[in-house]
């Protein structure tokens, strides 16, 4: 028994989209079971989804000519409305798309900017096709489309410093006057790398014996970790061999 022309068609479009499936779904589960580790992961996705959207797209016009073969009127009138109704559902993830392209070309934002977007609150790690990847600073993973980044007021802003105080006293010959050693000492130390600038030392005298004053620096760095370093240089730079550590605080 001979099929119907249009019979044969749509069971030739069937074969077609069955097989396009079959492959998308293979790629995309080699994908997370060969790269699920890797860095560009997440990039391959979503290529892949772009390019699985095209190939549908293109899928759905091919089926169009094949059914309306021979009546061009019928298959234009259908494409307009399928492309009408294809914007409309996806109008959402046009308009990130091309809200995220413009954002990027700007180039107002790029990984480890530290923004606030409504009550999003945190850094910068991605600017991926559709969304904002921030990491706030409880380590938690937000994905902001691009639709809310235009919309919202965004506000680039920028961590506070947190500085550590650490506190020791240190000999110095009276060789100079004190406000001498004040402004040699406090001036050292804001050109170290070490210190905050946010805070100027603080450097007093505690005690004068017969040949030196001991004096009590207070110094701001960015860490613990540098306490030992800014010591050593400042005794390095003035201090006599008797000077002895006193204290270590961490004051935000």
């Amino acid at each position: 028994m001979e099929l119907p022309g249009l019979t044969i068609s749509i069971i030739k479009l069937l074969f077609v989209g069955g097989i396009l499936w079959v492959f998308f779904k293979l790629v995309h589960r080699a994908i997370d079971l060969l790269l699920s580790g890797q860095a560009y992961h997440k990039r391959l996705v979503d290529i892949l989804l772009i390019v699985r959207a095209a190939s549908w797209i293109t899928f759905i016009f091919w089926s169009i000519s094949v059914i309306f073969i021979g009546q061009l009127m019928y298959a234009r009138i259908f494409s307009g409305m399928l492309i009408l109704l294809t914007v409309g559902i996806s109008w959402s993830l046009i308009r990130d798309i091309i809200s995220g392209f413009l954002i990027r070309m700007e180039g107002t934002y790029h990984n480890n900017s530290h923004v606030r977007i409504h009550d999003v609150e945190g850094t910068v790690r991605k600017l991926g096709f559709r969304s904002m990847e921030i990491e706030t600073d409880r380590g938690e993973t937000i994905r902001i489309p691009y639709k809310i980044v235009d919309d919202e007021l965004t506000v680039k802003s920028y961590p506070v410093e947190t500085i550590k105080s650490h506190t020791f006293d240190l000999s110095v010959p009276k060789s100079k006057e004190i406000n001498e050693y004040r402004e040699e000492i406090k001036f050292q130390l804001l050109n170290s790398h070490w210190s905050s600038l946010r805070k100027d030392p603080r450097v007093k005298v505690i005690d004068e014996v017969k040949d030196a004053y001991v004096l009590r620096i207070t110094a701001y760095t960015l860490d613990k970790k540098y306490f030992q370093e800014v010591e050593r240089f400042v005794k390095k730079e003035f201090g006599m061999d008797h000077s002895r550590l006193i204290e270590e605080t961490g004051d935000n």
